[in-house]
Order: structure tokens, then sequence, then C-alpha cells
């Protein structure tokens, strides 16, 4: 691809969620990718986009290939990956250990067991969406008001720009997702984004409940759930929270199967 146009910068923002099967029965719903080695500069970031952008003009989704892209833009972690080993908390003992839990997958602690089922089942079989579209470091961090590519769009040279734009079109498109497909689980990863969650969800006339690790001498080890029209929303705190261990996904997992089941 030539270099990017302002229209396709968009077009991968507003298309562009994720990896895997959308039309799975469970939806995973992350913050957005962190700014890993593999992108840290405007050259490997524009080639990152038009790479999904070509995929998904191809293949007419909004998903593309985890495994495919990262050979491409995070070979190091593919490494890790064929290695069996842990590259990523939030894929590995965050989405997958909940996975295996509510399929009921015998779970121990070799880190390879888990990233062999990530690598096999995880990115091929289930929805693993990102609700922002651009990789950043942190929230309180803006690269695209340096890039040239990007920092003359008015939607995307301020950190406030962005998610005024781009949070409304995420909110329809994931609940479209949710209306279309026949989830039995969605699993919102993160609290800090609790409002976004809140208003896919529309918890207008209903209140969220809690369900608390018992393992723990902490209430604050916790997840949230709602059950409405027979799809089961669930708020589940990211790795880097206090205290979380893998029981503490373990249990997450094996408790969505029994609500799941309710």
């Amino acid at each position: 691809m030539d270099k990017l146009t302002e229209s396709d910068i968009k077009e991968y923002c507003e298309n562009f969620y994720g990896y895997g099967n959308i039309n799975s029965d469970i939806l995973v719903v992350g913050l957005e990718e962190g700014f890993g080695i593999h992108l840290e500069n405007e050259k490997s970031f524009s080639k990152k986009v038009s790479y999904v952008l070509e995929s998904l003009r191809r293949d007419k989704n909004n998903t593309v290939d985890f495994l495919e892209l990262h050979k491409e833009f995070a070979p190091e972690q593919i490494k890790k990956i064929e290695d069996g080993k842990e590259f990523s908390p939030f894929w590995i003992r965050l989405v997958s250990r909940v996975i295996m839990g509510i399929n009921e997958k015998k779970i121990n602690n070799s880190p390879s067991d888990v990233v062999e089922y990530f690598k096999n089942v995880v990115v091929k079989n289930y929805a693993l969406l990102e609700f922002g579209p651009l990789p950043c470091t942190s929230l309180d961090t803006w690269k695209y008001k340096e890039y040239e590519c990007t920092r003359n769009i008015y939607e995307l040279n301020e950190r406030k720009n962005y998610i005024e734009w781009i949070e409304p079109l995420r909110i329809k498109k994931i609940k479209d997702f949710i209306e279309t497909n026949n989830y039995k689980a969605v699993l919102f990863c993160g609290k800090s984004y609790r409002s976004q969650w809140e208003k896919i969800i529309d918890t207008s006339s209903e209140k969220l409940s809690q369900i608390i690790f018992e393992k723990s001498n902490s209430k604050r080890l916790q997840i949230e759930k709602i059950k409405k029209d027979g799809i089961g929303y669930y708020l589940i705190p990211q790795p880097g929270d206090y205290g979380i261990t893998n029981d503490f996904y373990d249990w997450v997992g094996c408790t969505i199967k029994e609500n799941i089941n309710k």
C-alpha cells in the first residue's frame, strides 16, 4: 500500500476490532493493545495499519489472524508462544485460563499447557476484540500527536478527540455483534472502562451483582455480572490489579461456567 491517507487510517479505526472468530459463543472485549516493540515508531505503525487494512478488505471481516499478524510484527512474542512461554499476562493468565475454566478444561500450573491452548484453541475459536483500535502505552500517553500520518487528523491529534470520536462507534458496533451472534457469555476485561461496558450492556434499569473470590481475604478480588436476554455479561479485573493470581482466573472461568448453566 502507498503512503497512508486520512481515509485509510479512519477506515482502520472504524473497522479493525481484533482477532479470532466473531461468530463464536464467547466474546472477549479488552481495552486496547499496548505499544510493543513492534509498534515503537511511525514506520512500524504504518506497516501494521496497511497490513490490517489489506486483510480486512480481502476477507470482508472485522478481525484478523492473531498468529499471522504477530509473526509479521511481533516475532519475539511468536517465539515465546512456540517455546510454550507466557508472553502476555492478559492473553495467557486472563483470557486463556478463564476460557479453559468455562470449557472445563483441566488446568495445571504448567504455562506451556495454557500457551498451547491459547495457540490452538483460543485464537482460532473465540471473538477477541479490543475496545480501542489504536495501540497505546497507557491511558496517559498519546504518540499519534507526533506521527506525521496522524497529527493533522483532528480526531487523532489528541486522545480526548479520539475518545469522543471512536467511543460511540465502538459501542454501537460491539452491540451489533452481540445482537447478531449467539454469545452465551461476554467478558469485559478491565474495570477502568466500566462506563463503556455499562453502555454496551445497557444497565439503565438493572445493576450488576458482585461475586467475591472467597479464597482471598480481600473483597477487592471479585467479578461483576448481569444476565440479559439469555447472555451473561461479566466484568473481570486485569492481571495487573491488586493481589490477582492464576487461581483467581481459574475460579472466574469455573464461576462463569456455573452461571451459564443456571
